[in-house]
């Protein structure tokens, strides 16, 4: 991708330039890959003519819904709004086409766009939000709707009707959070979401109490209490991991919130969510040094040889970029940790980390990375013969799928590579390790061509 961007960015006056980068959004066996060459295409020259046809083949045709989702939301930057939404409401009322095609143009229709025509699709959405078979694109409907036509009080009281009328579960939850959302100013709706995070015997529960903590309505002591007792439930371990992800996912900066989640790293009697804790909460505070210290009691403390290791984890991420003497202390707790910890696996763990954060100078490559470090600094051909030479006589799988990824892209123009490859891929018993050559033949093949331009 990094290949597909250096082209896209300088050399994109070139026609046949654009013709490649584009077939690769069209192309590309990785969909990560075609979905970023997406992006990079409209940002890069958003007035070629193209363009459009390329972004509405790939948001009906593409195999993977976020790459479809993405040339959805593409479309604006090189059409008008009308003509975006013309295309996906076609899309989403041919009952033909797939129902993921489908489902990703009711999501792209879950926008404000200005000076857009709306009642007849209200209308339409109106109707499929109730009529619609799947289950999967009448959730998207839905939102949509709450989306586009959610201050209107009679598409609130209408999705508030299918929040207890909709057959599938999951979609009355998508229904309440969408209103909770886009709606939550309206009083109704607000009675409604605490009504289900309040019932134990709602099926919408977990949604609602999600939904309640992250719309930020008023924060008063009724409110908090109300949270807080749902956080410490003794008898729902999910009611509490929801409440307890919410919190810190919403309210990072509340010196309460945090006070609270720290003293759940001690009172929590489910290790899975202390250990979750121990992993968000100095990612969120990483200079809080009250948060730090509890961290450092959990490391030596917790009952739980996972929790404690968790708790080493988060603490040698929390020093990186900070002073070199909280570098120091992390390493010296680290290291007493590795000799003194009951657990074998959180001793070797420890040491893991103090070889990982805190390498020494003499630290001895592995043999792949050797590789990389050779193929950078060396461009000749004894170069290339020491790879071929990996690639076919190394005991080490790990090795020869290097040795060809380095081949592919950096001596990609040597007629040799492509036919040494692909003897090899014949050659490996290996079904994944095969495969990883071939793909790496691949790559020879579609950077032989530009392989010049970029080196």
């Amino acid at each position: 991708m990094t290949v597909l961007r250096h082209l896209a960015a300088h050399w994109a006056e070139f026609g046949s330039v654009r013709a490649f980068v584009n077939s690769r959004a069209a192309e590309d066996p990785d969909p990560h890959v075609r979905s970023d060459v997406l992006r990079q295409v409209v940002m890069t020259w958003p007035d070629d003519p193209g363009l459009p046809d390329l972004l509405r083949h790939q948001a009906l045709q593409d195999t993977e819904p976020w790459v479809r989702q993405a040339a959805f939301s593409l479309l604006p930057v090189c059409v008008d709004a009308q003509e975006v939404q013309n295309f996906a409401v076609s899309a989403l009322i041919d009952e033909s086409r797939d129902e993921g095609v489908r489902q990703s143009a009711a999501e792209s229709l879950a926008t404000k766009p200005s000076g857009v025509g709306n009642e007849e699709l209200c209308e339409l959405l109106t109707r499929l939000a109730a009529s619609e078979s799947s289950s999967k694109v009448r959730g998207a409907v839905q939102e949509a709707l709450a989306v586009r036509f959610g201050d209107r009080p009679t598409v609130r009281k209408y999705l508030l009707d299918l929040v207890t009328t909709d057959p599938d579960v999951t979609v009355r939850g998508m229904v309440l959070n969408s209103l909770a959302k886009q709606c939550g100013a309206a009083p109704e709706v607000r009675t409604v979401v605490l009504a289900h995070a309040s019932d134990s015997e709602s099926p919408l529960r977990l949604e609602a109490i999600r939904a309640f903590i992250s719309t930020r309505w008023k924060d008063g002591p009724e409110e908090r209490a109300l949270i807080l007792r749902w956080a410490t439930e003794g008898s729902r371990t999910d009611v509490r991991a929801a409440v307890l992800r919410a919190l810190s996912n919403r309210r990072p900066n509340d010196s309460d919130i945090q006070t609270f989640l720290v003293g759940r790293l001690s009172s929590e009697p489910k290790a899975a969510l202390r250990q979750e804790l121990l992993s968000r909460l100095v990612m969120l505070n990483p200079d809080d040094r009250s948060t730090l210290d509890a961290v450092q009691r959990s490391a030596v403390d917790d009952p739980d040889e996972k929790c404690r290791t968790t708790a080493l984890v988060s603490l040698c991420v929390a020093w990186i970029g900070r002073d070199s003497e909280r570098r120091d202390q992390t390493r010296s707790f680290v290291a007493a940790r590795a000799a003194d910890d009951p657990h074998p696996k959180v001793r070797e763990s420890a040491q893991d980390f103090l070889d990982q954060f805190w390498p020494s100078p003499s630290a001895v490559l592995t043999p792949e990375d050797a590789l990389r470090r050779r193929a950078l600094e060396d461009a000749t051909d004894s170069c290339f013969e020491h790879l071929q030479e990996q690639l076919h006589q190394s005991p080490h799988e790990v090795v020869r799928v290097t040795a060809a990824q380095l081949m592919a892209t950096c001596w990609a123009p040597e007629p040799r590579t492509v036919p040494a490859l692909t003897e090899q891929a014949e050659a490996e018993e290996n079904p994944g390790i095969r495969a990883e050559i071939e793909a790496a033949v691949t790559t020879a093949t579609v950077y032989a061509p530009v392989h010049d331009l970029l080196f």
